[in-house]
């Protein structure tokens, strides 16, 4: 028999992923889409301020905060324009749990994508406004394209997320670790 010929070829594998990538990106869009509809009113009362916050960065006032950064009201302020603010708020937080199972969908396999997507905090704040799904889904995307190869896009996620969460710059250190130790997603690859 010969193995070869039953081996799929990488092309068909990327085939595959793909689709189960889609599979489960849709997953997590009616996932959380239908938590977030379910409940509609206000469910963080931080947000109040965030909306606030957003009409006053719009308008050049209150850029620097020491609690956060003006990446969120920015993004906050310019979606409010079309669709009521606590709606820009939930599609942030669905948009950001939709990017944390794709990365770790991409970066470990579908089946921790949707792992991740039914864990209670991605449930609760996939589909309620506020910073911090947005945060960890721009986080996990840097990550993800670090050890993919690509690091342009992974400081241009990782620079978002830390515009989104002060928190998040840590990540500036997991990001250049793999540049420092050498190893790359072939290498790890072939050890395992």
């Amino acid at each position: 028999m010969n193995l070869e010929a039953a081996a799929p070829s990488p092309q068909s594998a990327r085939r595959h992923s793909k689709g189960a990538l889609a599979l489960v990106a849709g997953t997590a869009v009616a996932v959380l889409v239908a938590l977030s509809v379910r409940h509609p009113g206000l469910r963080l009362v931080d947000f109040l301020s965030f909306s606030a916050r957003a009409e006053r960065v719009l308008r050049g006032e209150d850029l620097v905060h020491a609690l956060y950064p003006v990446g969120y009201p920015i993004s906050l302020g310019v979606l409010s324009s079309a669709v009521s603010p606590l709606v820009a708020g939930r599609m942030l937080s669905v948009l950001g749990g939709v990017a944390a199972v794709l990365a770790v969908g991409r970066w470990l396999g579908p089946v921790a994508g949707l792992f991740l997507l039914f864990q209670p905090g991605v449930l609760t704040f996939g589909a309620t406004e506020g910073t911090d799904l947005l945060a960890v889904g721009l986080g996990l995307a840097a990550l993800s394209a670090r050890t993919e190869d690509r690091p342009g896009l992974a400081g241009i996620l990782a620079g978002l997320a830390a515009l989104t969460r002060y928190t998040s710059a840590a990540l500036l250190l997991a990001l250049l670790l793999p540049t420092v130790s050498g190893c790359r997603r072939t290498q790890l690859r072939s050890i395992g």
